[in-house]
């Protein structure tokens, strides 16, 4: 979640607390082994044990949170929802929100809605098209989920580059933030048919789906 995290050199003086230079610093979605994070608006997909935006470490991932070590702190994180306090020791209160403010899907530089998407447990970058019956991998994107696309049926699809035979399959998870989906319909294609994942309407028709500006917003 979004945190600004100040520790006055002040109240490590008076009170005895930990000292540490403030940062934006937001958990954007939590995988296994890996998490997307931000530090004063830069954003990156880290791996444990890695170093990420602003210097900050990726110590382990949790149940929808992650530790990290930032300017000289271990810190227990949250990822979205409206958490609580964290103190440098790792203590926290509160909770994610299970009704909170839905998750955001903003344009990147070309103006296309794309979203870090975990599927089985791993990270793949998905465009958000509303239009797409389906949700779409390519081969190397099921790969690295570790789905077996030969365990599939044969389908007939059309894409931009043409008509091609995809494998339809099953994907145990699928999860955007806070949002999970178990069972989700999906196909496979070749890797030079779509440019990316597409995140359609096997995924889309299971959320609440609203616009906001540019921006859609998935509960």
């Amino acid at each position: 979640m979004k945190k600004q995290i100040i520790y006055s050199v002040f109240l490590a003086a008076i009170f005895g607390f930990p000292g540490v230079v403030s940062a934006d610093v937001e958990v954007h979605a939590v995988f296994d082994g890996q998490a997307v994070i931000s530090v004063d608006g830069e954003r990156a997909l880290v791996n444990e044990g890695e170093a990420g935006p602003g210097g900050l470490r990726l110590l382990q991932t949790g149940s929808g949170r992650v530790q990290v070590e930032h300017e000289g702190e271990t810190l227990w994180l949250e990822r979205g929802g409206a958490a609580g306090s964290r103190t440098a020791g790792g203590s926290r209160s509160g909770e994610e929100s299970a009704s909170g403010p839905g998750v955001s899907v903003h344009p990147d530089s070309r103006g296309r809605l794309t979203a870090t998407v975990g599927v089985n447990g791993r990270a793949i970058t998905m465009e958000v098209d509303r239009e797409a019956e389906s949700v779409m991998l390519r081969e190397r994107d099921a790969e690295r989920a570790g789905v077996d696309a030969d365990a599939g049926s044969t389908v007939h699809l059309r894409t931009d580059r043409g008509r091609v035979d995809a494998r339809r399959v099953t994907l145990d998870e699928v999860r955007v933030g806070s949002i999970r989906r178990s069972g989700v319909s999906a196909v496979i294609v070749p890797d030079d048919h779509i440019p990316r994942a597409v995140m359609g309407q096997t995924f889309l028709d299971r959320v609440e789906v609203e616009s906001s500006g540019d921006a859609l917003i998935l509960r």
